[in-house]
């Protein structure tokens, strides 16, 4: 009788986390055809040793509506209504055991027909655990759109901590970089 009200409240209590979860900030994909709408996607630097940095640009949110594609998510071909946008960009550095990021915000006026890609530059270190990145978007043949603007790369300082039976405890944490 008790596992019984036990599981009925652990699933009420899934039940009202996932009614709470607010997908109004979640970006919708317009049904556009390739045509009339605008294509943005990321980049990464080719990198063939596994031990070394993978560098990637990807898509954080349009206009404020979050893509959910995250840095393995970089080569994501998101379809957007053409005309300005405020697009976030985030530029994340990875290797076994190592994570840094940041993110940047760009306004750009995107037309119909075209592709354009998220590009950064490789981040330079300014400080322990901090880096500093350029990024922008480039138009299909190349051309940069819009500002390029500054990204700070921190590294993600956090943990995880292995639990018996299996799974991970993580322990968030970010290293504030000063401002440059």
């Amino acid at each position: 009788m008790r596992r019984t009200f036990a599981c009925a409240l652990l699933g009420l209590w899934i039940l009202s986390l996932t009614a709470c979860q607010n997908t109004d900030r979640n970006y919708v994909t317009p049904n556009l055809t390739a045509q009339s709408a605008a294509i943005i996607t990321g980049s990464k630097s080719h990198n063939p040793d596994p031990t070394a940095t993978d560098t990637r640009v990807y898509l954080v949110s349009i206009d404020d509506k979050l893509t959910l594609d995250g840095p393995f998510g970089w080569d994501h071909r998101t379809i957007v209504v053409p005309g300005t946008h405020m697009i976030q960009l985030g530029v994340s550095r990875t290797k076994l055991f190592y994570k840094a990021f940041g993110f940047g915000q760009i306004q750009v006026t995107l037309e119909a027909g075209k592709t354009y890609v998220l590009r950064a530059t490789e981040p330079v270190t300014t400080a322990p655990n901090c880096a500093r990145s350029t990024g922008w978007i480039e138009s299909d043949d190349g051309t940069p759109i819009g500002d390029k603007v500054s990204v700070m790369v921190a590294t993600n300082t956090g943990g995880e901590i292995p639990i018996a039976g299996g799974g991970f405890v993580t322990i968030p944490s970010r290293t504030n970089c000063p401002p440059q």
